[in-house]
């Protein structure tokens, strides 16, 4: 296939939405899609026509297909997204001898404007059934975001989180509203899916190393006393603000961080803003920010001074989000 054909706009994005269709399994619909006219809102669709009027209606602007149907077999990763945010093609030639290379892969790569999409189809098992990952919690969906990170040996978009859901891929002839420009395709998948065994063995391996950081930083949170009346803060200067977390950070901000430095510590706003970019970058280390550091703490710390609220209690936040609490390694009842 190929991006400028003899025809109409129209046609152009019916063969890159068939040609697309051929990558994912054997359910083509009802999937879901997005466009510029739904603002990035996913939108179920049950066949191709309900795609294409939809596709049209919002002038083949930013045209996304959801590469998993409602209809897969759930938790089964048979399909892998890998956005790399650099227009160097010969990064991409690099990839593509490397582990690409170790698996036998030939995907598909499209040319969005700002970047590259690479789209790998695999042949899959429903990872979180296997006996080896049962002590794992998510692991089909961590899988994708593994295989992203290892086949493009490190070199994705960190801000890039694929999941079963949320896998949103570009139809090829469509137009990157952003840049004015059409996604035009690079190189055509080869038709054959190669197995993911050949990556269980260093994806067990990513997720027993995640686990063991995950365990270390409960730790670090678990010698602070939750309960005792004294020291009832003491859990935010000694424990949250020395280590990094992987997620929830946008709500430790709003809700502990601003808050708690500038209503209680009595900080300026330069100097809370300070601190809480500093914590943002242990945050860094454990998973790349999705947001701007600073933005973002000026941002909450004006909320807070405008609203002069205190910080979230560890009471309310087990109550309000029980999955954050236990990261803080705080005992559940």
């Amino acid at each position: 296939m190929r991006l400028l054909l003899n025809g109409s706009l129209e046609e152009q994005v019916k063969t890159g939405l068939d040609f697309i269709l051929t990558h994912f399994t054997a359910f083509e619909f009802p999937r879901t899609i997005s466009t510029k006219t739904t603002q990035g809102r996913q939108i179920l669709v049950n066949n191709k026509t309900e795609a294409l009027a939809r596709f049209k209606q919002a002038n083949y602007l930013d045209c996304r297909i959801n590469a998993y149907s409602k209809h897969d077999v759930l938790e089964d990763p048979s399909f892998i997204f890998i956005d790399i945010d650099s227009t160097e093609k010969v990064l991409i030639d690099k990839l593509l001898k490397g582990r690409f290379s170790s698996i036998k892969g030939h995907p598909t790569i499209l040319f969005t404007g700002s970047g590259y999409h690479i789209y790998q189809p695999i042949q899959s098992v429903c990872i979180d059934e296997l006996s080896t990952f049962a002590d794992f919690d998510d692991a089909s969906r961590q899988f994708l975001r593994f295989a992203e990170t290892y086949l493009s040996d490190n070199k994705s978009d960190p801000n890039h989180n694929p999941s079963i859901n949320s896998c949103m891929v570009r139809v090829p002839n469509s137009i990157n509203s952003k840049y004015g420009t059409y996604v035009k395709l690079i190189q055509s998948w080869d038709g054959k899916r190669p197995h993911i065994r050949l990556m269980l063995g260093s994806f067990y391996a990513w997720m027993l190393t995640r686990q063991k950081r995950q365990q270390e930083i409960a730790t670090s949170y678990s010698k602070f006393s939750f309960n005792n009346s004294n020291q009832k803060r003491k859990w935010i200067e000694e424990g949250l603000l020395q280590s990094g977390l992987n997620d929830y950070r946008k709500t430790i901000v709003n809700l502990v961080l601003a808050p708690y430095l500038l209503n209680i510590c009595r900080l300026s706003l330069d100097e809370a803003s300070s601190t809480i970019q500093k914590w943002l970058e242990l945050c860094k280390t454990e998973r790349q920010l999705d947001f701007n550091a600073k933005h973002f703490a000026d941002a909450a710390l004006t909320a807070v001074r405008k609203s002069g609220y205190k910080p979230m209690s560890l009471s309310t936040l087990k109550k309000k989000n029980s999955t954050l609490y236990q990261m803080l390694g705080a005992p559940l009842p």
